[in-house]
């Protein structure tokens, strides 16, 4: 019977692929993650869910800082991802700014109909 051992470096190669694939692997997980975060944030910002906007992000932000120090953003094989994060990024800011607008103009009907009830209220008091 041949029992065939490897020399070290081979070995040791194989290792090395072997952890960069496992490595690539956490790396893409962890893009998908931030990824589906980002989908589900700029969902709740259409609906007008602020509170879950901020629930999440306390999440993504820590997915961004593991991103961040990892330095997958910056590996060139990631770059379309990296991309398509930005436009979603993007588009919840649009949808964040749109649902502030919305509510700066709910709050000045509401200080209309404040001063309207107001008025009323002297007039009728006369």
């Amino acid at each position: 019977m041949t029992v065939f051992i490897e020399p070290p470096e081979a070995c040791r190669q194989a290792a090395l692929r072997l952890y960069d694939m496992e490595n690539a692997q956490r790396q893409e997980h962890l893009l998908d993650g931030l990824q589906s975060l980002l989908q589900r944030q700029v969902e709740l910002a259409h609906q007008g869910n602020i509170a879950g906007v901020e629930m999440l992000s306390e999440q993504s932000n820590s997915l961004v800082a593991a991103v961040t120090q990892s330095g997958i953003a910056d590996l060139p094989e990631f770059k379309s991802r990296r991309e398509h994060l930005k436009q979603l990024y993007s588009t919840l800011r649009l949808a964040l700014t749109a649902n502030r607008a919305e509510t700066a103009e709910r709050l000045s009907n509401i200080r209309k109909a404040q001063k309207t009830v107001s008025t009323y209220r002297k007039n009728i008091r006369l």
